[in-house]
Parts: structure tokens; C-alpha cells; sequence
């Protein structure tokens, strides 16, 4: 864990909460009152003016500067893992300060989670087993290794999993203006104020990308599979990625193998990756013996497909330590909405696994045609392999108590130093 000094953090400035709260005030704007749910009332958050948003952003960024982190060697060469909003600003700001940047993505576009794809990711495993992926088992790679295979449906879903669709479904919009989402000095033809849909903001990091010449610098349908730490023939330290990059032929896809070294890492990725469902009684019968009732929300796609169903949407799950969920109503819940409780289990009153669920209160519900788990995410850093640690207690017997947690069991982001 002492070898973790070259790999930079994307995420130290985070001014997300005051731009949440900003969020909530303008859209709540002239938006018809919406129904308070009577098991978990939403409490009242404190709104800021767009310029006390952006005055706090501003100290967070002076603040960071005033105490950066300094590296033991010159940097000259950088990876970055991600072409998201913070992967693509991370590329241009490198280039900008003349180092030679190389950038991956295991998608064919930018934008990580508002890249939207029709296809949307594998059904996850219900409940999900553990918080996140552990370390990956990626042999090392010393030379080139390319083959070509034909695509059958084994294939297919090889690729799904290594070149997962992000979560963003048709209908998604931004839950921040425009103003709060630009990158700073940028703005083009497509620039527009208020909300944006996905496709706008993808259109607008294309733009980005095009318009300050990093796209030669990006390597698309990549999946950055070991990331790890070792010397090159001076003895020095360097950073080594395990790369594996699919592009589709027609019926044939050429796969290629290989490895890069750099001075340093930038890892921008791998938030809002992995579905997570918690471990609600008796769920694991009831989707063997239904597994086409229940999805994640990162498969859903488009609200035609429940058209007439009846759908049950799980926000919560049976956590000892709940966190309070803010919700931002645009235009009030449909009136066919029913607001229960939490789940009790996935069985009738007594206990029988019949296609009904049961809540805390009591209600059953026994004419379910679809599930769909908003249970959230957890973050996949299972690349980093031995960087990962599983415990903060872990993390401090490795004699690390001045430091934060590094890369944790994928609940939480934390900067990594």
C-alpha cells in the first residue's frame, strides 16, 4: 500500500452537495406539489444562489492548491482510465501542462454514464453476492497477443461483460443546470441553459473533445483489465496497464492484448458501474423461479416496455445504517404511483414463495408483473488488484494512519493518493 503515490486523484474537489441543494431549488421551481411519502418524510435542505455555488467550488479549488500532492519522480507520461466529464477534463489538463497522455475507455464513445446504448448491460446477480468485484486475476502481458473470433452468443455476452452499457436510459436529463455542468471557459454550439437531456450533454463532450484536439489521444473499446506498479530498467518505479481492447467486424471480432508503462495514473471511472441488490428476504427463490420479473435500474432503457404492467420500484434495502435519499420531483409522482414501505420479503405473509412480495406493515402485493431494483451502485476498482484494500482497520496496520482509505470494498469513493 506504500506504493500508491503516483496514481492521482480525480475526485478531491467535490462540490456536489451544494450543487445538489442548487438542483432541488430549481427544480422545484413552479412544479406541482409533490406526495409526501408517510415512511420517509424528505427533509428540508438548505438551497444556495448559483453564485454561492460557484464561490464554493472555487475555495474547494483553492484550497486544494495550496497543499498539492507532489511526486517522487518527473512526471512525463500519464494514463487515463475513463472518458467521462472527469476522465476528459483530466486528458485536456494534462496536455495543457505538455505531458504525453494516453487515454482509454471500454465504451466506443465519451461521456461514461450519459454515454447512452440501446443494449443495455447484463442482469446482475440477485442478491449481489459481495459490495463490489475483488481483485481481477489478469495474467501479465510482454508482448503483443491479437486473435480474431467469430461472434457467436458466448461472445456477445463476453463483450456485454467487459464492455458494460452505462445506466443512462432514454428519458434521462441532468439533475443540475447547464451552468453547473460546463466544463469552465468551454462553451459551444450546443451549449443551451437549463436541464439537458443525455444526448445533448453527450453532444456537448464531443464537441469538447473535437473542439481541444485530445480525440487522437483516446483508445476506444478498451478495458483496462490489471493495473500495478514496477520497475523499469533504471530501477525506477513505473506503472503498468494490462489492456485489452474488441472491435467488431461484421461476425468476427478482433481481440488484442497488450501493455503500456507510465509515470502515473489517472483513474476516472468505475462510479455507478456495478448494480447493487440488497439481500431481501427470500429473493433469491423468488428470481430462480421468476428470472425475467426482476431487473436493475441500470438495465432499464425506456418506459414503453412496462407499458400496462404493473411494476413494483425498490428504492431501499434491509441496511442496518440507512442514508437519507433527496428526491427531486419535476413533475410530481403519476397518480397510479403507490408509496409502501419497506420490503419485508419476496414471499406471501406466511412465508411462501408465491410471486407476491410482503412490506414491513404488512401490505402484499400479489399481482406483480415487473421489479425493478433502484438499489444503487457500488465502485469497481478491481483492476487495482493489490492497491485494494477491504477495511480502513486493514489500511492503518499497513501503517497508513495519516492517509484516508485509499480504494475501499467499492461503498464508498475516496480519493486515491
Amino acid at each position: 500500500m506504500s506504493n500508491m503515490e503516483a496514481i492521482c486523484p480525480c475526485h478531491q474537489i467535490n462540490p456536489q452537495d451544494a450543487i445538489d441543494a442548487l438542483a432541488i431549488e430549481e427544480a422545484n421551481k413552479s412544479k406541482p406539489e409533490a406526495p409526501v411519502n408517510p415512511h420517509y418524510p424528505v427533509p428540508s435542505v438548505p438551497t444556495l444562489s448559483i453564485e454561492e455555488v460557484a464561490q464554493t467550488a472555487l475555495d474547494m479549488s483553492i484550497k486544494a492548491l495550496e497543499n498539492p500532492y507532489k511526486f517522487k519522480k518527473t512526471i512525463r507520461r500519464v494514463a487515463v482510465i475513463g472518458t467521462g466529464p472527469s476522465g476528459l477534463a483530466s486528458i485536456n489538463a494534462l496536455k495543457e501542462q505538455g505531458l504525453e497522455v494516453r487515454a482509454f475507455d471500454r465504451n466506443d464513445r465519451v461521456g461514461g454514464v450519459w454515454a447512452f446504448s440501446e443494449t443495455p448491460s447484463l442482469k446482475p446477480e440477485m442478491p449481489t453476492r459481495s459490495l463490489a468485484p475483488g481483485p481481477s486475476k489478469v495474467s501479465q502481458v510482454n508482448e503483443l497477443q491479437e486473435e480474431e473470433v467469430e461472434l457467436t452468443e458466448e461472445v456477445e455476452r463476453s463483450l456485454l461483460e467487459r464492455h458494460p452499457p452505462s445506466a443512462c436510459y432514454k428519458a434521462l436529463f441532468t439533475t443540475s443546470p447547464y451552468s453547473m455542468n460546463h466544463y469552465y471557459g468551454y462553451h459551444d454550439k450546443s451549449s443551451k441553459q437549463g436541464y439537458m437531456m443525455h444526448y445533448e450533454l453527450q453532444q456537448y463532450y464531443n464537441n469538447y473533445v473535437k473542439d481541444m484536439n485530445i480525440d487522437s489521444l483516446i483508445e476506444f473499446c478498451t478495458n483496462v483489465e490489471h493495473v500495478y506498479k514496477t520497475k523499469d530498467s533504471d530501477e525506477s518505479d513505473i506503472w503498468k496497464l494490462v489492456l485489452c481492447k474488441s472491435e467488431r467486424n461484421g461476425d468476427r471480432v478482433k481481440i488484442k492484448r497488450w501493455s503500456e508503462s507510465f509515470d502515473a495514473v489517472v483513474y476516472a471511472t468505475e462510479i455507478h458501474q456495478n448494480p447493487k441488490v440488497p439481500d431481501f428476504d427470500s429473493l433469491k427463490e423468488f428470481d430462480t423461479k421468476w428470472p425475467d420479473k426482476s431487473i436493475h435500474s441500470k438495465q432499464y432503457r425506456r418506459p414503453e416496455t412496462y407499458k400496462d404492467l404493473n411494476v413494483y420500484m425498490s428504492y431501499r434495502g434491509p441496511h442496518i445504517h440507512q442514508s437519507i435519499v433527496i428526491r427531486v420531483f419535476r413533475s410530481g409522482i403519476p397518480k397510479t404511483t403507490t408509496i409502501l414501505p419497506m420490503v419485508k420479503s419476496f414471499s406471501n405473509i406466511n412465508g411462501e414463495v408465491d410471486g407476491s412480495i410482503t412490506f414491513s406493515d404488512g401490505t402484499v402485493l400479489s399481482d406483480i408483473d415487473k421489479v425493478i431494483f433502484c438499489t444503487g451502485f457500488t465502485s469497481d476498482y478491481s483492476s487495482l488488484e493489490k492497491l485494494t484494500v477491504e477495511t480502513h482497520d486493514e489500511y492503518k496496520q499497513n501503517g497508513h494512519e495519516s492517509l484516508e482509505e485509499p480504494v475501499t470494498d467499492g461503498q464508498f469513493v475516496q480519493p486515491i493518493l
